[in-house]
């Protein structure tokens, strides 16, 4: 059972770190989902990731896109 918590939004984090592009928050969840039973909602995760200063949403066809802040964000 995967509970939302700091290891969550860590694995998240390691999940997009390397990824150029943005995913959806359904994306990530799925992900989630294949290393067992979570007891949050997307929404839920959404809402965690972007309380967490390493994430960025970009709003991309009435969807939230998340992706890693990166050197050139902080310019």
């Amino acid at each position: 059972v995967l509970r939302l918590n700091k290891d969550i939004v860590d694995a998240c984090y390691l999940y997009l770190k390397p990824k150029r592009k943005p995913r959806s928050v359904y994306d990530i969840h799925n992900e989630l989902i294949f290393k067992g039973y979570v007891t949050f909602t997307p929404k839920d995760l959404l809402l965690e990731l972007l309380d967490d200063q390493r994430f960025i949403a970009d709003d991309h066809e009435d969807q939230e896109m998340l992706r890693v802040v990166r050197k050139k964000d902080l310019k």
